[in-house]
């Protein structure tokens, strides 16, 4: 399995290896926090900022947080593949998660009760079966890294292989996907 993780996160080594090795984590797809229904930013003055032109959409499509996501090689492989028929997106959790794997018709296996996204200062504690903590800035927290780390140390042997991880699976039905595509970006299907 291969996993992204940004500056900011920490991840709990001993409950990814667990989910790694479970049938959740055996199911092809892109294993992440899943956001939908998101519009792109037409403010200017936000750093997530995006013309109607670059992007022509009044959403994007399903996509992943891009702090932490992980997916099994033949699936890095597929989204590979799709980018040479797929113009570049600058937002890239959006362009590989979201528009490259509607392209190749990946799915995206929702992990989100075990993904911590934007914990409160005050967190002391990482649950056993936590998979990702996003801290934020990587300067804002400081030692509370060293803090939420030393919590999966001592949690480290509660998660076995038989824990029943709960995750969702968001298909994709998507027939016609390259036409819209180069309809909006113009390129050639």
């Amino acid at each position: 399995m291969v996993v992204k993780i940004d500056d900011d996160v920490v991840v709990n080594v001993f409950a990814l290896s667990a989910y790694a090795s479970s049938d959740a984590g055996k199911l092809n797809g892109i294993h992440c926090l899943v956001f939908e229904n998101v519009k792109p930013s037409r403010n200017r003055r936000y750093k997530w900022y995006v013309s109607e032109q670059t992007y022509s959409r009044d959403k994007y499509p399903t996509y992943c947080a891009g702090a932490a996501f992980m997916m099994r090689t033949d699936v890095l492989s597929t989204l590979c593949e799709a980018s040479d028929h797929v113009s570049q997106f600058w937002v890239d959790d959006v362009y590989v998660t979201g528009i490259l794997a509607e392209y190749a018709n990946v799915s995206l296996i929702d992990i989100g009760p075990y993904f911590g996204f934007w914990v409160r200062s005050n967190t002391k504690r990482m649950a056993n079966t936590t998979l990702f903590i996003h801290t934020g800035r990587p300067n804002r927290l400081g030692s509370k890294r060293g803090i939420l780390w030393n919590s999966v140390i001592r949690g480290s042997r509660t998660v076995n292989s038989d824990f029943n991880w709960t995750v969702g699976i968001h298909t994709r039905n998507v027939t016609s996907f390259p036409s819209q595509w180069a309809l909006l970006h113009n390129v050639s299907a």
